[in-house]
């Protein structure tokens, strides 16, 4: 018929089918970060090491303990948020992480290292580019901006 307009869905049932298959591993994804939460904020051997829970974001969850408990820590919070879906949940699981002295100190350094090369580039002093990126960065203070920027792994 000339008035009947055909439309494939696929695309929507691909969609569906995607979805179906994924909110179950997101949802089990998301009871088992919440139980790691409540297994790491109650587990005596963390609290005893000093450490706390900061913020979970997503499937990552962000603590802070005392840098000479930090390797005790990190390996026991491994080993809850890998459990907290057991005994139910069979497969094993792995965690990865990291430590730092700061939070994101790389990505934040390599931002303050590009900011005063693009400074210098459009033709700034290197005091007047020094000074806009202290500005910029104001949660460091002058001494840390210039050891950012004079050495790549530095400990702020």
């Amino acid at each position: 018929h000339e008035n009947l307009n055909i439309k494939s869905n696929t695309g929507y049932i691909a969609t569906a089918e995607r979805q179906s298959q994924n909110s179950p591993i997101q949802g089990g994804a998301a009871t088992m970060t919440k139980i790691a939460i409540k297994n790491i904020h109650f587990d005596p051997e963390l609290n005893s090491l000093d450490f706390h829970l900061l913020i979970p974001v997503h499937d990552e969850l962000i603590g802070e303990a005392p840098l000479y408990y930090i390797e005790q820590a990190k390996k026991r919070m491994f080993y809850l948020m890998c459990n907290a879906g057991k005994p139910e949940f069979k497969l094993p699981m792995k965690c990865d992480g990291d430590d730092w002295s700061r939070w994101y100190l790389d990505v934040t350094g390599q931002h303050i290292r590009d900011e005063y090369a693009e400074s210098i580039k459009e033709g700034k002093t290197e005091e007047e580019a020094f000074n806009e990126v202290y500005e910029n960065n104001c949660e460091f203070t002058r001494e840390q901006i210039k050891l950012i920027l004079e050495n790549n792994n530095v400990d702020v």
